[in-house]
């Protein structure tokens, strides 16, 4: 119920901006953004609006009894220009959906590039980081080595010097 009112709603709108465009004189050039459901999730209401509007049965403009040809006329007109915005409101939704799409994909794609990027740097770091923990690991053995020398030469010494 609430789709349909929402529909009913955004047509009205729309009816309401072009007969007022008409009326100034002017003519109606917008780019319309739709942003509900379409015609491909649910075929049924499109195609119910769309025989509503084909057989006549929805509302009409209120006619003066001094032009009834000419208002049928322009009801018949008001119907196809019906079909035509809703057959252009779905265009461009599925338009904006393609767009849509197109701009996740690459969004994606430069996000697992820049990913892949970081992950290489990151390998890189490890990699030096590693030859550092290495070069640390072999000086503190040497170190330990000279040390353990130098103690056993200082051991060596005292004895030399008790013997004495």
């Amino acid at each position: 119920m609430q789709k349909s009112t929402a529909i009913l709603s955004v047509i009205f709108l729309i009816l309401a901006v072009v007969a007022a465009s008409f009326l100034l004189g002017g003519t109606l050039s917008a780019r319309l953004v739709v942003n509900f459901a379409g015609a491909e999730e649910h075929p049924e209401a499109f195609r119910s609006i769309r025989s509503i509007l084909a057989s006549g049965a929805a509302p009409q403009p209120v006619r003066t009894a001094s032009a009834p040809a000419a208002a049928a006329a322009a009801g018949a007109a008001n119907n196809a220009e019906l079909i035509n915005v809703l057959e252009l409101a779905n265009r461009l939704k599925d338009e904006t959906v393609a767009e849509a799409k197109k701009k996740a994909e690459e969004i994606l794609s430069e996000a697992d590039s820049q990913a892949r990027q970081r992950l290489g740097n990151l390998a890189e770091e490890r990699e030096r980081l590693q030859g550092q923990v290495d070069a640390m690991k072999k000086t503190a053995a040497d170190y330990r080595s000279r040390f353990a020398e130098l103690v056993k030469a200082q051991q060596e010494a005292l004895d030399k010097i008790k013997e004495l």
